[in-house]
Order: structure tokens, then C-alpha cells, then sequence
């Protein structure tokens, strides 16, 4: 479609057709040529008479078919063939009389005639049809448009009526729906519904300015106002104006256009209440919301996430910020659970972490969060919700432990069934095997004395077996009794002392004891006291090796009595410390272990200590060096003693 610049004076821009093509040339060519051709064979009539005449036709022609420069172009070719074939001298471009010249110069001003003129014919014949043709494409873009603005009015879509001053003339279908009247209704009114009946009156105010700008600018901005209902209700609505007609007299005339807000406004509504529930959710369950734009990098936290992570709400939330959050030992990890769920493309992702919180300690928080990607498979964005779950994670730890501890418990009590079984066959076994022999043996003297000796320590054995056996089922369930008085803490030392010293002797062991003056006595149970110190005795008897020594102390401290126990024989591994005094656990509970017992002796100690307000605590360099306990005991001014006193307490076994 040519421009407007192509309709002004001088500027046309036209088609050529003939004037730069093949087509043109040949045209001028053979117009010429056949009017020379024509010309010789008339020149026994004419002469020498009007030589240039018959090339007028030739020029005509060409200007006609191909206007203003194929008019020049024949008009000069002509111009020499006349020149060179018919006037004087023929064949000749000598100089030639004044009368040839006026015949030159009058044929070259018709030739540049016959082309003008011929040429502003071809332009307004071109301008004529490019008229036409952009009048036909108007129409058909109008009947185009036409359709589509029906099409429109009939979709209910768009409400559209138009108006005379304040009466509303026509109406479609749409604006109606959102007055709730029918068509029929409508017309009955016949031009008299006006504007301000359909308006509430705090809308009126929004409806004058709008008329303002519509008398002033001939439209109005879009403004949102409500319209009443048939039956009283209001309508929330977005309209708009222009003046399409002009006046009919006083009154404008024009059109306006509705859209029915209320569909909207039921949206927005259900989506606060959506929010609103949302909102209540994640309050009831302390849970955070999150979202991040993969495209900015623009994170996202909710008040709720904030308070999770530990963060102030006055730093904004970045992803480097987030990571630095996150407890540092699990940072490396997530950002790799981060990179492989993005590069696997999964929608769905859950993420656990810890975080140092200021106020609460190490929290655990559940990441859970849904990717949104692109048609590329680029993720764009992410959002999800942040969990609190410490209580879980901490249910969890607990059980594994349980379970770990129960796992424990069964192996142990399977060690120790196998090593009581160990501990009670080998002194049954010995009491068993000399019994027969004494019983075949007719005769007394140095091996019934034996034998008896063999029976009794393996008797005494296993009463310390069973002895041990007793006191930890009394422990488990509460009901070891203490018959509490003052005692001399060493007059018991001593006497555990003496009754362990046959062993010591017995393995070559020096039992060196040391008892400084304690200027007050204890107040417990000194049977008990007597079997903690015996239990701690024959145990550092027990780990020295042949000829080796054990050191006891006992010395007064700041209102307790210290006991220190110290052998250089086996000593304890680290590993071992910090469950040596637990009940049924022995470094070495193999059925080859070099080192009988049942693992009771220490848990016994540590109770009976716990019993009498003290404590009892080991160390040791490690296997090899030897070990020390300590017990540490108030005396009777500093008595925190917790066990009551109880009528006919379980008698105690001592060993003898």
C-alpha cells in the first residue's frame, strides 16, 4: 500500500511496467523502425516534404504504453533516425539549413508534449486504482472489524450499550446480565432507564467527573463504580467512555463499555480466604513459607521462617544468607542434595538440615519444596515450607537408642549367662572332682585336708556369686537396704584388707596400705562400705601380674574421706572408661578371657558410693599402666546420706 507521500505533487512512486523493462526498449525500437521502414517506402510521394511527421505516430505510441520516459526515449530515437534518414543530406549528421532546424527543435517540443501529457495520464490512472484498491481493503477491514465487534457484543463478554445524555438507548446481552434484565424488559423501558437510576449514590461523584472528561476530552478514563441490580443488589463493575456520535443538541451521544467485576471479586475473596486458612495451617503447625526466582535469585521468607532459622526479620532473606544459617557441618551436604534433586529434574523435593539456633540450640528443620520449570527444563522458580522437626528427629535418636540399647542389653545378657555358666562350672567342677576323690580315699591325712581346702574356697566362690547375683537384683529393683550408724572408716579398711590378703599373698602380690587419721567417723552401712573396699581389693589383686603391688589410701579432704586404690598391673583402655561401671560389661568378655568374674563387682561399688552420698571415680593411662579409683565419702557432719534406716535388713555375706 503506498504511502501518503506517494500522492504528492512530483513524489509518485508508481509502478512502471514498460519503462525499465526489455519490453519498453523493444517497443521503442520497433515503433521507430517500422516508421523509417514506413517512410522509405513512401518517399517517392512525399519527397523530401514533412521528414519528421511520421514519427509523431511512433512517439504517441510509446508515451501512451509506457508513459513519460518511454515518450523521452522515443522521442529521441526518432529524433535521430529522422535526422539521419530524411533530412538533407540523407545518411549524414552534417549541419543542416534553418528551416531543418525549426523542424527539429518543433518535433522535439511535440515529442516532450505527447510525453508529458502521456505520463500524468499513466500517473493519475495508477493513482485512480491504488485508490480503489485502498478503499476495498478499508471496507473489507471495517466489514472485518464489524464482525469481530458483533461477534463481541454477542459473546457476553463485554457489556456495551451506548447513550443519549443520561438515558441508556441500547444495550447488548452482557450489560444487561449484569443489570439482571432480559432484552424484552429493556425495551419496555423504551429510552427512559437513565444512568443515574442504575447508580448508588456514593457512585454518582466518580459518574460527574466522568462526564467532565467526556464533555472536555470526548472520553474517559476506565474507573471501577457499582451498578444496582434488579432487585436492589449492587454489581462491582470496571467502565469506560467516549463520545462517538458527537451532540444531538444538548446531549452528548455515545458509547460505553462494562466489565462484570463481581466474578473477580468473588475470586479475590476466596483467595484471602484461601490465604487466610493457609495462614492458619501454618500457624498450627510452626511451619515457614519460602519461595526463591531462579531468574533474579530473589529469595522469599515468610515472618514464620525467619523465627525457625534464627534470622532477624530485618536482614533480607539471600541464598548465600540461607546457607550461612545452616549449621556448618551440614552445609556441604545440602548444597549437594541441592545441586543433584535440580539436575535430576524432580518436581519434588525434601530436604533435612540443622540449624545453630541463638535462643533454642541446634534445631532440626524439614526443607519441603515443589520446582517449576520452564518448557526447557530450566528451573525458574521454587517455593515450599519450612518445618520444625526437632521433636521428631529427637523421637527417632531416642529409639535407635533404645533399640541400640535393648540390642545391648540382649548381647550382654547372653555374655553373661555364658560367663555365670563359666564362673559356677569351674567350682562346681572342683568341689564335684574332689568329693570323689576323698570319697575313694580310705584314708585321712595331708589330701583329705587338701580337698577340704579346695571345697571350701571354691564354696566360698560361689557364695560371692550368688552374693553379687543378690545384690544386683536388689539394686534393679530398689530394694537394697543400708543399716546405717557410724563406723570407723578404718577398722573396715582394714578388715577388707585382711580378708583379701591370702589371695594377694597367694599371686605374690604386696598389699600396701595407708590409713591417715580421720578425726570423725562416717554414717552408713559399714558391711556395705567393707564390700565396696573388698569388691576394689581382690579387682586390683585380681589385674596385678605375679610379685606386682597395690597401693591403698585413705586420707581425710574437705569433710570426706578419700579412698584411693591404685595397682600398676592391666590398666583400662580409654574406649572402656566411661562404661567400666556398668552392670554385665567387662573389656574382655570372651569365653577365653584370661580374667574370670561377672562384671557385677564395680556396678555394686558404684551403687553402694551413690547409696552413701559419695562417688566413686577411675582412671587409668591406658593397657598396660595400671588404673586408680577413688572414692570419695562424706563423714557424718557432712552426711548426705539418702537411704533410711530399715528394720531387720538383709544380713550381708563378707568374704572371709
Amino acid at each position: 500500500m503506498p504511502s501518503r507521500l506517494d500522492y504528492l505533487p512530483g513524489t509518485w512512486r508508481g509502478s512502471r511496467p514498460w519503462t525499465n523493462t526489455p519490453a519498453g526498449l523493444f517497443l521503442v525500437l520497433g515503433t521507430v523502425g517500422g516508421t523509417v521502414l514506413l517512410r522509405e517506402s513512401l518517399a517517392p510521394l512525399l519527397g523530401t516534404s514533412s521528414p519528421m511527421l511520421a514519427f509523431v505516430l511512433p512517439v504517441t505510441i510509446c508515451a501512451a504504453v509506457g508513459g513519460l520516459w518511454l515518450g523521452l526515449l522515443a522521442t529521441l530515437l526518432a529524433l535521430g533516425a529522422g535526422y539521419f534518414f530524411f533530412i538533407e543530406p540523407i545518411h549524414s549528421l552534417a549541419p543542416t539549413t534553418p528551416a531543418d532546424l525549426v523542424r527539429i527543435v518543433l518535433f522535439t517540443a511535440i515529442g516532450i508534449a505527447i510525453s508529458a501529457v502521456s505520463g500524468r495520464m499513466h500517473r493519475e490512472v495508477e493513482r485512480s486504482r491504488e485508490a480503489e484498491r485502498i478503499l476495498t481493503e478499508r471496507a473489507q477491514a471495517s466489514a472485518r472489524n464489524a464482525q469481530h465487534f458483533r461477534t463481541l457484543l454477542t459473546s457476553r463478554t463485554l457489556g456495551v450499550a451506548t447513550f443519549r445524555g443520561d438515558a441508556i438507548v441500547e444495550a447488548n446481552d452482557a450489560f444487561l446480565d449484569v443489570l439482571g434484565l432480559t432484552s424484552d424488559e429493556f425495551d419496555a423501558l423504551a429510552g427512559k432507564l437513565t444512568w443515574r437510576e442504575i447508580t448508588p449514590p456514593d457512585h454518582q461523584a466518580a459518574d460527574e467527573l466522568a462526564g467532565r472528561q467526556l464533555r472536555t476530552m470526548g472520553y474517559c478514563a476506565p474507573y471501577e463504580k457499582e451498578f444496582f441490580r434488579k432487585g436492589g443488589s449492587r454489581v462491582p463493575a470496571l467502565i469506560g467512555g467516549a463520545v462517538v456520535l458527537g451532540r444531538e443538541g444538548r446531549d452528548l451521544t455515545g458509547m460505553f463499555y462494562i466489565v462484570d467485576l463481581s466474578r473477580l471479586r468473588r475470586a479475590e475473596q476466596a483467595l484471602r480466604e484461601s490465604e487466610a486458612r493457609l495462614r492458619l495451617a501454618l500457624d498450627a503447625a510452626r511451619a515457614g513459607s519460602w519461595a526463591w526466582d531462579a531468574v533474579t535469585n530473589h529469595l522469599v521468607w515468610s515472618e514464620r521462617n525467619y523465627e525457625l532459622y534464627g534470622v532477624d526479620p530485618k536482614r533480607v532473606p539471600t541464598v548465600e544468607r540461607w546457607l550461612e544459617a545452616i549449621h556448618p557441618d551440614d552445609r556441604a551436604r545440602i548444597v549437594d542434595e541441592s545441586d543433584r534433586m535440580l539436575a535430576s529434574g524432580a518436581e519434588h523435593f525434601r530436604i533435612e538440615l540443622r540449624v545453630p539456633h541463638g535462643a533454642h540450640g541446634v534445631r532440626w528443620l524439614a526443607v519441603l519444596g515443589q520446582v517449576h520449570r520452564d518448557e526447557r527444563g530450566e528451573v525458574v522458580r521454587s517455593a515450599g515450607l519450612t518445618l520444625d522437626v526437632t521433636d521428631r528427629r529427637n523421637i527417632e535418636e531416642s529409639e535407635r537408642a533404645a533399640r541400640a540399647e535393648a540390642e545391648r542389653a540382649s548381647r550382654l545378657k547372653d555374655e553373661f549367662v555364658a560367663t555365670l555358666s563359666h564362673e559356677l562350672r569351674t567350682p562346681l567342677t572342683s568341689i564335684l572332682g574332689w568329693a570323689q576323690v576323698l570319697k575313694r580315699s580310705p584314708h585321712g591325712g595331708d589330701q583329705l585336708d587338701r580337698g577340704l581346702d579346695v571345697i571350701e574356697r571354691n564354696a566360698r566362690v560361689l557364695s560371692q556369686l550368688v552374693s553379687d547375683l543378690l545384690d544386683v537384683g536388689r539394686i534393679v529393683t530398689g530394694k537394697i537396704h543400708l543399716d546405717v550408724a557410724p563406723f570407723d572408716l578404718g577398722a573396715v579398711v582394714a578388715s577388707a584388707a585382711e580378708t583379701v590378703r591370702p589371695s594377694a599373698e597367694q599371686k605374690g602380690v604386696a598389699l600396701d596400705v595407708r590409713v591417715a587419721p580421720i578425726g570423725e567417723p562416717l554414717l552408713g552401712d559399714d558391711a556395705r562400705i567393707e564390700q565396696l573396699l573388698w569388691n576394689l581389693f581382690s579387682n586390683a589383686i585380681k589385674f596385678s601380674p605375679p610379685g606386682g603391688r597395690v597401693e591403698v589410701l585413705v586420707r581425710p579432704s574437705r569433710g570426706r574421706a578419700i579412698i584411693v586404690v591404685r595397682d600398676f598391673g592391666q590398666g583400662i583402655a580409654p574406649e572402656f572408661l566411661p562404661h567400666l561401671f556398668e552392670r554385665f560389661r567387662q573389656e574382655d568378655a570372651s569365653a577365653s578371657r584370661r580374667y574370670g568374674g561377672l562384671g557385677l563387682g564395680l556396678s555394686i561399688v558404684k551403687h553402694i558410693a551413690d547409696l552413701h552420698g559419695g562417688r566413686v571415680v577411675a582412671e587409668s593411662a591406658g593397657p598396660g599402666l595400671g588404673a586408680t579409683f577413688t572414692v570419695e565419702l562424706p563423714l557424718a557432719s557432712e552426711s548426705r546420706v539418702t537411704a533410711a534406716r530399715h528394720a531387720s535388713p538383709e544380713p550381708l555375706r563378707r568374704a572371709g
